[in-house]
């Protein structure tokens, strides 16, 4: 009996490596590496982010799957897809510590507004987006809200041309956080080195 099991195993090696690439991949960052990027942050940045094993991230342009904004007390808000965790949906708009927030990513950028002050005011503007559904359609402007949407309704109030770079009838993208004129670019994982 003990020889067949190990003749199957052997026989389905290459399928489980294949099952194990698929899945997450171990994070990039080390303790030291998450508390040098938290100490970047501020409130009203705007964070972008990589992970690898995500099956969503094929059907999203650009390097990068994911925004989230930096709130007034230095947590993470962001939106994601519906999650029930003992019937009870842990998805849609919430927030996060922001060190595990990073630590859950393979890559991240951090961006800021470029105008003093405007981040500080867009960090208190997100109160009303709590608990939120998460948008599948990508709409702007509904009941329910995706990622990339928070930090343009949050600066909207704060700069009316935030993100003009976007048409409103398209869909925002994380790529488009990195082309807006607004925002300056403090950090990126793919191209700054943290050791």
């Amino acid at each position: 009996m003990l020889k067949l099991k190990h003749l199957l195993l052997n026989l389905l090696t290459p399928f489980q490596k294949f099952i194990q690439r698929l899945g997450y991949i171990e994070n990039n960052f080390t303790v030291e590496d998450v508390d040098y990027m938290a100490e970047l942050c501020q409130a009203g940045d705007i964070l972008g982010s990589y992970e690898s094993g995500r099956f969503t991230s094929m059907f999203i342009k650009g390097e990068y799957d994911h925004i989230a904004m930096v709130t007034d007390d230095m947590m993470v808000i962001e939106a994601v897809g519906d999650k029930f965790v003992n019937g009870k949906n842990v998805g849609g708009v919430r927030k996060v510590p922001l060190k595990e927030w990073i630590w859950k990513k393979n890559h991240i950028f951090i961006m800021r507004h470029k105008t003093y002050g405007i981040g500080t005011k867009a960090s208190k503007s997100y109160y009303t987006l709590i608990g939120m559904s998460y948008d599948y359609t990508f709409d702007r402007g509904n009941e329910k809200m995706y990622c990339s949407e928070i930090p343009y309704i949050c600066y909207q109030q704060h700069d009316q041309y935030f993100l003009s770079n976007v048409p409103a009838t398209k869909e925002i993208l994380p790529i488009d956080y990195l082309a807006c004129t607004s925002l300056e670019l403090l950090w990126d994982t793919r191209r700054n080195s943290l050791r």
